[in-house]
């Protein structure tokens, strides 16, 4: 059980806080939806009405509800966890069960894997066959969604052992500096995630084949070559198996580096359109605002693990929590917890600089094109294609986008379209 004293109070503080701010921030946007008398926003008047609108509205509603509830659900299931007991329970039958001071911590931290995994089963299969159902995404069954699930575990473990397991060695080895090797191992795994993500991952979950549209093939192939782009190619990703919303992203880095377009988008928007999206990924590349995130991401990796060491030699930690100081896991899962909660409030600083990225993004792209009329257009369509919230708080906004508001967006687009005309 957990002593009450100060650190206590204000590890317990500051998780309240997140989880209680986390629910008022979904219903506060939610209420901002259903209080609001819809009204077809100037620049989308061709592309939807007033019932189509109402429907995007409920869909946003769902979803933001949904995530409300699943906030104040996984913020009790892990205090319960850390209140319990059952931390230590894990512990100890880790112990029991394996021998070995790495086993024994991969054993730990995997439990604790299975037991969040099936708390959201319940939440991705409410989100799958009853929102999205509901609304007509839906295109998947449950033999489908039972599949991809196993992948996901099987997968995400992998990953969880490949993160995990050096660390703990580490932890072992080098007692007191740790953290700088542990920032290497934890930095070189996820650069060769960002590496095989593409070629090995992605695959396991959909097909990925050239695009076989020879017409737009050709206007694809154009634009890459005008923006001097080296990829390992541009690809149609099967996302329609599954769902009916339409995307495209940039992932990769070096030679794994591709561009992915979903099939849905493909086959609902027209050519200039599809193009204009693929210039706007090509904006990312160009402007290597995923190279900048993961650089910028690093130091910020190397200052957690320092305190997070810092942390676990500190004998408080353990007397307030009943944990073991011989096993150190649960302290670590505790601060991890702990680094969770203070990072949700800097979120605002990183949605910022992401949706400066992709203002950058589209003003790259209208260069490119030398207008900004096709990329404004599959906004649009985006936008009523996957029931986007055209009308979300601005606190919201703030604290949560990381691209900016579809109204702001296209006005910025707008204003960028005079300049280009007199060029």
């Amino acid at each position: 059980m957990i002593k009450i004293n100060a650190l206590s109070v204000a590890f317990l503080s500051v998780y309240s806080l997140h989880v209680i701010f986390s629910i008022l921030l979904e219903r506060l946007n939610v209420r901002r939806l259903l209080a609001s008398d819809p009204q077809v926003p100037r620049l989308f008047e061709p592309f939807v009405d007033l019932e189509k609108l109402a429907r995007m509205n409920a869909y946003c509603a769902a979803k933001g509800s949904m995530a409300a509830m699943h906030a104040g659900v996984h913020g009790i299931a892990v205090l319960g966890l850390i209140a319990s007991g059952v931390l230590t329970g894990l512990q100890r039958l880790s112990v029991q069960l394996v021998s070995g001071f790495v086993q024994t911590g991969l054993l730990f931290f995997l439990c604790l894997f299975v037991l969040f995994f099936l708390l959201e089963l319940p939440f991705d299969y409410y989100y799958t066959f009853s929102i999205e159902q509901r609304f007509g995404f839906n295109r998947s069954d449950v033999k489908t969604w039972v599949f991809d699930q196993i992948k996901g575990l099987l997968v995400s473990t992998m990953v969880l052992m490949a993160l995990i397991a050096p660390v703990l060695w580490l932890i072992r080895v080098f007692p007191w500096d740790w953290w700088f090797w542990g920032f290497l191992s934890v930095a070189v795994v996820e650069f060769s995630l960002v590496l095989l993500y593409p070629v090995l991952v992605a695959p396991l979950f959909n097909k990925f084949d050239p695009i076989d549209d020879v017409v737009l093939e050709e206007k694809l192939r154009k634009l890459t070559e005008k923006a001097g782009l080296k990829t390992g190619g541009v690809f149609r990703m099967d996302a329609g198996k599954r769902s009916g919303h339409s995307n495209a992203y940039f992932t990769g880095l070096g030679k794994t580096r591709r561009i992915v377009l979903y099939d849905t988008l493909i086959d609902s928007h027209e050519h200039d359109e599809v193009v204009a999206v693929l210039a706007h990924e090509i904006g990312h590349f160009r402007l290597r605002h995923v190279l900048k995130s993961i650089m910028l991401g690093l130091p910020i990796l190397l200052i957690v693990l320092y305190f997070t060491q810092r942390l676990a030699e500190w004998d408080l930690l353990y007397t307030t929590f009943g944990l073991d100081r011989a096993w150190p896991y649960s302290a670590l899962f505790i601060i991890a917890v702990f680094w969770q909660n203070v990072w949700f409030f800097f979120r605002p600083p990183a949605a910022a600089l992401s949706r400066r990225f992709e203002r950058d993004a589209d003003a790259f792209a209208s260069r490119l094109l030398g207008s900004t009329v096709s990329l404004s257009i599959a906004l649009k369509r985006l936008a009523v294609h996957n029931f986007a919230n055209l009308n979300p708080h601005p606190f919201y906004v703030w604290f949560n986008y990381s691209h900016p508001p579809l109204m702001e967006r296209l006005s910025y687009l707008e204003r960028m379209q005079q300049p280009l005309e007199t060029e």
